[in-house]
């Protein structure tokens, strides 16, 4: 919005008893660091990805979608170490084409990168760390970790079979 086109405020206003007031505003310098509002064609296109999506940035298709929220961004492509041996596992490389074409600048490659670590951040570190907690075969002490079940466990080992006594068992493992 240039400087000095805010010329009329739309709507009834009143005070804290509901009685009338006059409102007025001005702008004596341009509007900066707004977005245009979306068209009807990038809500229709983005809907669906935004209910995909929710609120984090963790596949491939979410940095790609997440990144394509940003009205500076016409396309984006996330490319993995599934589809270029050259990138190493669990990172990639996410490419962006700004809608005014040429190169990304680099306050849109800031705001990408914010986009898809802060806005919508990435849950994946939270994650491995749980699951590296819940996954460890033994604890920090060297005891089994009491989570893990893989089916059998020193019982079974030593013949005692799921479901049966040990009085029931031969000496030799697993024998029926």
């Amino acid at each position: 919005m240039n400087a000095g086109t805010l010329v009329k405020l739309d709507g009834p206003f009143t005070d804290a008893n509901a009685n009338p007031v006059s409102v007025s505003a001005a702008n004596p310098r341009p509007a900066s660091g707004g977005t245009d509002r979306q068209t009807i064609a990038q809500i229709e296109a983005l809907a669906p990805e935004s209910i995909r999506v929710l609120n984090r940035t963790v596949s491939r298709e979410d940095f790609e979608i997440n990144a394509r929220r940003l009205p500076e961004v016409a396309r984006a492509l996330m490319l993995t170490s599934n589809e270029d041996a050259g990138i190493a596992e669990n990172t990639g490389v996410l490419f962006v084409v700004p809608r005014s074409g040429g190169s990304p600048s680099q306050s849109l490659k800031d705001a990408v990168r914010d986009q898809v670590t802060v806005v919508y951040p990435s849950t994946r570190a939270g994650i491995l760390a749980a699951l590296g907690d819940f996954f460890a075969v033994s604890l920090a002490n060297g005891t089994p970790n009491p989570n893990i079940d893989f089916g059998f466990n020193v019982k079974d080992a030593r013949a005692t079979r799921p479901g049966r006594s040990p009085s029931r068992t031969s000496s030799t493992p697993f024998a029926t």
